[in-house]
């Protein structure tokens, strides 16, 4: 029987170069929803004339991760963390990429990946719901496991 994990406790945080870092990551606060990201690969049909009931198809490259829209509650101090999460993209120098990390206190391993984070979009809401933004995430590189940066928690 399964026992499942509740994802409670998943956080993303990001940190500055070569390589991914293994210490030094900001943790973005205030974040709801982190989707799932996955490439897939393409599909080609390659039936020649003698197949008489089925189409043959193989495998083709991994497209593109794309982009992760995180949600999150919208305060000033998210506005402010995401401001400084542009500046350390727009501070980049020479081979420095902004890493990403993506971890939960009850698996031992993080996601580690590339990106290039976006503006915030304009405020907007709906009667009697919680003001959230969507802060958008350019994926730039293949997602990675390994072990996470923060020990035990």
């Amino acid at each position: 029987m399964s026992k499942g994990i509740l994802s409670a406790g998943l956080r993303i945080g990001y940190a500055v170069g070569e390589t991914a870092p293994t210490t030094g990551y900001t943790w973005l606060k205030e974040v709801k929803s982190i989707p799932q990201a996955s490439s897939e690969p393409s599909t080609h049909q390659v039936t020649d004339l003698d197949e008489l009931e089925r189409h043959v198809t193989i495998g083709g490259l991994l497209g593109e991760v794309g982009t992760l829209g995180l949600t999150m509650n919208l305060e000033d101090g998210v506005v402010t963390a995401w401001e400084a999460l542009l500046a350390a993209y727009e501070g980049l120098s020479g081979e420095s990429k902004l890493w990403f990390t993506i971890e939960h206190p009850k698996i031992t391993k993080a996601n580690f990946f590339t990106g290039r984070p976006y503006p915030l979009p304009t405020y907007g809401g709906d009667v009697d719901a919680p003001l959230e933004t969507t802060g958008t995430i350019a994926v730039e590189s293949e997602i990675t496991v390994a072990d996470k940066v923060t020990a035990g928690v």
